[in-house]
């Protein structure tokens, strides 16, 4: 065999394998908010009917747009005023939205896969972080509830400053009642593009740090981590979507330094 061909066969074996996306390796896949036969999507209000009328800034922030360069033919999208923050906040404007999809996941499955479509516009300023989409189990602590093994964990993506990506997690082992940052900085947010989110959660057996965690960007991984201790009672689960998008942190530091939207497309999720 010629010493180039040689080479290449050694690189394509020592080379890792294609990431054919957490999703086709899942048994279920339903997706919200549900679109129509038509492809189109639920008005705010009705999506909010939808929760049963839990969620916060749907019907003030949210409208649904038709996107030619978006990989579905309508989106929502969420606008941030200028210092919107966290919407706990007392006397910043409550920009973006946030709901929990508990999309009946069975008690047995332990492991999810939650993937969607986003796209921040041209002038979005990162400024010091805000929240992204991602999975909760329980009563999903964040805001500063601390996840004790037994009550829940959220897993939400986080912009930093300067596009920066991170996982932000709030699982056991954290007494300090804060989120874990994973890996900052492992990927960047573009500005005006749409990428695909991928992000896959697989449950600790009690007791043991077996879980997993998995960021896909585009199809590529960008995070990934084998040891994850999510709970110690076997009966926690996965539950479905935190939805959130703002920015935030608590103080006006971080607050939008101006009016900017966020877009997304329906989120899919599957479970095994």
């Amino acid at each position: 065999m010629p010493r180039i061909a040689i080479i290449v066969t050694l690189l394509l074996a020592l080379a890792p394998p294609a990431h054919a996306g957490c999703r086709s390796e899942q048994a279920a896949l339903i997706s919200f908010p549900p679109a129509g036969t038509d492809g189109g999507l639920p008005e705010p209000r009705a999506i909010l009917s939808l929760l049963a009328g839990k969620g916060w800034g749907i019907a003030e922030n949210v409208r649904i747009v038709a996107d030619e360069t978006a990989p579905v033919a309508q989106v929502l999208e969420a606008r941030l005023p200028q210092g919107s923050l966290n919407p706990k906040h007392k006397t910043a404007p409550k920009g973006g939205m946030g709901f929990r999809w508990k999309a009946g996941i069975p008690a047995g499955a332990t492991t999810a896969c939650l993937s969607y479509g986003l796209w921040l516009a041209p002038d979005f300023a990162f400024n010091k972080g805000g929240k992204l989409p991602g999975l909760f189990g329980g009563s999903g602590p964040a805001g500063g509830k601390l996840a004790d093994g037994q009550n829940g964990f959220s897993v939400r993506l986080m912009w930093r400053s300067g596009g920066a990506g991170e996982i932000y997690a709030y699982i056991p082992g954290h007494p300090d009642k804060r989120g874990r940052s994973i890996e900052r900085g492992a990927f960047y947010f573009p500005r005006a593009r749409w990428i695909a989110v991928e992000l896959e959660v697989g449950l600790n057996s009690p007791g043991n740090g077996d879980g997993i965690l998995r960021l896909a960007i585009d199809g590529e991984v960008k995070i990934a981590l084998t040891e994850v201790f999510y709970r110690s009672d076997a009966s926690l689960g996965i539950d479905g979507v935190m939805a959130d998008i703002f920015y935030g942190g608590k103080d006006l530091a971080w607050a939008a330094p101006h009016d900017t939207t966020v877009r997304l497309t329906p989120f899919e999720l599957s479970w095994r």
